[in-house]
């Protein structure tokens, strides 16, 4: 008897009559009844075989064969087969089912397989698509790691808000240090260039060269090749009372004497070649000319004094402190 994959087999019961030990007609001998029977169950059993993890695929380097227990001599819509993989998939991997010949495996519908996405003593389901001639791979695949792709390296650890920088050779995460990352269904990354980061537009992720100092030119409406510094600290404060103050990377005012005032940086910068310059700010009625001098500026601390037009220290309504460097 035929396997259940052959035309003789057929959905409507009454066509099932080939002659015996192939079908079942009208009339049949008593004698062939048992062939038929018999035949019946072998093929059920060789189907069953087939459709459940019983043979083990042999090949190596991603390049499977099998030997079913039904017998084909070509490949048919509706073809399934269900086995053990001898060995992992390494790359591409290909199929070749009873000598019929190789096609390639894909998952995802029209994506090759890569390193261990078919892993060793793994049961695998197959289905043959005979439009793409190809097989679909029915058995999960197993979402990776970005430090499991191998051109990801995450050795140097990563955290939550990483970028992933193409640094010329792998991808790492910027703050720390699949498949192939342009494998990924959702990146185009066919030639990134060294310090390029993965930029996602909406549909994919693609590498994307960043240009910092230009972004923030245009953001302040800068122009030229000259560089720009950052303001490293600042503050306002009452002259008679520091601690009413506002600013930034300030970590305390004192007032040391009239008109003498230290300021210390919660951060310094990371030279004493910086600048800084400051002011009075008079409020009220009573204008007083001011004058502020810069008297010493350490690696986090600088000293300054007020005086009026006349030379003697005072303390104004408020004084005005930047520091701008490296």
């Amino acid at each position: 008897m035929a396997d259940i994959r052959s035309s003789t087999w057929s959905t409507t019961a009454g066509d099932n009559n080939a002659s015996p030990p192939d079908g079942w007609p009208e009339g049949q001998s008593p004698s062939s009844v048992n062939n038929c029977a018999r035949e019946m169950m072998a093929a059920i059993k060789r189907s069953w075989n087939d459709d459940h993890p019983v043979n083990e695929s042999a090949g190596s380097n991603s390049a499977y064969t099998l030997v079913t227990s039904a017998s084909s001599t070509a490949y048919a819509t509706g073809d399934m087969y269900v086995f053990r993989a001898n060995h992992a998939s390494v790359g591409t991997s290909t199929l070749n089912v009873n000598g019929v010949g190789a096609r390639i495996i894909k998952k995802f519908g029209n994506q090759d397989t890569i390193a261990d996405d078919i892993k060793a003593n793994q049961v695998v389901q197959v289905a043959y698509e005979p439009s793409a001639d190809v097989w679909q791979l029915l058995t999960a695949v197993e979402t990776p790691n970005l430090s499991d792709l191998p051109d990801v390296d995450l050795s140097g650890g990563a955290a939550t808000g990483d970028a992933l920088i193409y640094d010329g050779t792998t991808w790492s995460a910027a703050t720390a240090g699949a498949q192939t990352i342009g494998e990924l269904s959702d990146v185009s990354a066919s030639s990134p260039a060294t310090s390029d980061y993965l930029s996602f537009d909406g549909s994919v992720w693609a590498p994307v060269q960043l240009d910092v100092e230009s972004e923030v030119k245009t953001t302040l409406n800068a122009s030229g090749t000259a560089p720009l510094y950052a303001a490293r600290a600042w503050v306002r404060f009452v002259g008679s009372n520091p601690a009413t103050r506002v600013g930034g990377n300030i970590a305390s005012v004192t007032r040391t004497t009239t008109g003498t005032y230290k300021i210390v940086m919660t951060n310094p910068p990371q030279s004493t070649n910086y600048t800084a310059v400051g002011t009075t700010f008079v409020s009220g009625s009573t204008i007083v000319t001011g004058i502020l001098t810069i008297e010493s500026m350490g690696a986090a601390t600088v000293g300054i004094t007020t005086r009026n037009s006349a030379g003697t220290l005072y303390d104004p309504v408020n004084v005005c402190l930047i520091v701008v460097g490296e």
